[in-house]
């Protein structure tokens, strides 16, 4: 199971699930909407643009999308009994930060900088 944060990354591997079509794969996207981490700007998503339809017309059949805790599980569940892999699991949640997190401190370049010099090692 392939859970990611962002919904904006995940559209660009559609294709790659598509054509390797992995049948035990499951895509789990948490999607608030924004860019968290570095402010809460809108993100595409919050707009015009449905991952789950993304999803679908780059050819993946097993595709839902969730809008409430309770329904996680039970979505997460029928996927893994399914033998229609791979499957997409788009979990649409309002926007924010749990408390006790903060917005990350560093500037993008700072990011890349950080990253460039661990993946160095």
């Amino acid at each position: 199971m392939c859970i990611q944060r962002c919904g904006l990354v995940a559209s660009g591997s559609f294709a790659t699930t598509d054509h390797t079509r992995p049948k035990n794969l499951i895509q789990v996207i948490i999607d608030n909407g924004a860019n968290g981490s570095t402010g809460f700007q809108r993100s595409f998503t919050a707009g015009h643009l449905h991952l789950d339809q993304v999803a679908r017309a780059s050819g993946i059949a097993q595709v839902s999308t969730v809008t409430k805790a309770e329904e996680v599980a039970p979505a997460i569940a029928a996927s893994l009994k399914s033998e229609h892999g791979p499957s997409v699991i788009v979990v649409r949640t309002e926007i924010g930060m749990p408390d006790g997190i903060a917005v990350i401190p560093l500037d993008p370049i700072e990011i890349r900088d950080r990253f460039m010099t661990s993946i160095g090692r």
